[in-house]
């Protein structure tokens, strides 16, 4: 009898473990690099970068005051696991008057400025860039665990010497597809 017990208890242990090693392989393959080639690092190292950004931007959106600018890829998984934290920038970014925009892959050239999706600007009320990055870095990108929110919350609150471009991170995104014509 205690042989039996000790037998099942091993056995799920080993499953247990074997589960837990999967889930674990299984969700190291979803963390990438928002920026693995550094391209958007190596362009936010230029002094123009804000205005050269802002200037492609107002090709889609002429008016940046008080503006969220949303990147995303159809096809990208993580946009889609990510839609609830979004719609919630989104909703966020509405109750501080400030208006969504959204670009898409149908704006090849935009998204050439950009390294993966989903990703995110933040303009202030004077239209200059204040953030640039992903919504939220880590394993989810979950309503409340967001990079993005505090910018659009404590928009006017302080004065910024520039904009924060977050690109040294590791998430679930989608690396942009859609830069061939």
């Amino acid at each position: 009898m205690k042989s039996t017990r000790w037998y099942w208890a091993v056995a799920m242990a080993i499953w247990a473990s074997v589960v837990i090693i999967l889930l674990y392989l299984t969700t190291i393959k979803t963390l990438t690099e928002f920026d693995p080639k550094q391209q958007l690092v190596t362009q936010a190292a230029s002094s123009s970068f804000d205005q050269d950004f802002k200037a492609r931007i107002q090709q889609y959106a002429p008016q940046l005051n008080n503006t969220v600018v949303h990147f995303s890829q159809s096809q990208c998984n993580c946009n889609k696991a990510a839609e609830e934290h979004i719609n919630s920038v989104k909703l966020l970014a509405q109750e501080h008057l400030m208006s969504n925009v959204v670009i898409n892959e149908d704006s090849k050239d935009m998204l050439a400025l950009i390294p993966s999706t989903p990703a995110v600007a933040v303009f202030d009320q004077d239209g200059e860039l204040q953030y640039l990055g992903p919504y939220s870095a880590g394993y989810s990108c979950t309503i409340g665990n967001g990079i993005v929110e505090s910018f659009i919350s404590n928009m006017g609150k302080s004065v910024a010497v520039g904009a924060a471009v977050i690109s040294q991170t590791k998430g679930c995104y989608c690396a942009v597809t859609a830069l061939e014509s």
